[in-house]
């Protein structure tokens, strides 16, 4: 039981820990003129997930709490730049992208 407890214990601070360490803004610009082409689309996409991917530390995270902490900041800080973005193309190739890595992953 003690051991359980335990666990529970460094479960929380890891959790408490990684969320302090975002408590920083984030803050993404962009020209809005990008939106208007394809390729500026697509670019913007990218420079938003790579940015993303840093500030969230996925490519730092070891071990399941780590990984599921840094997977689940990428996806709500992806969706609050999206949202503010405010353009349906843009969101459109987020979700491709997002379906496409799905159906490699289950492959």
């Amino acid at each position: 039981m003690t051991a359980l407890k335990t666990l529970f214990a460094a479960a929380v601070v890891a959790c408490v820990c990684s969320t302090a360490s975002h408590a920083q803004t984030f803050n993404f610009e962009y020209d809005r003129w990008m939106l208007s082409s394809p390729e500026g689309r697509s670019a913007v996409l990218d420079r938003l997930a790579n940015r993303v991917e840093s500030y969230c530390k996925v490519h730092e995270a070891r071990g399941l709490w780590e990984v599921r902490i840094a997977r689940d900041c990428q996806v709500r800080t992806t969706g609050q730049v999206l949202e503010r973005m405010n353009d349906p193309r843009v969101y459109a190739l987020h979700q491709e992208r997002v379906r496409l890595q799905q159906v490699t992953e289950r492959t």
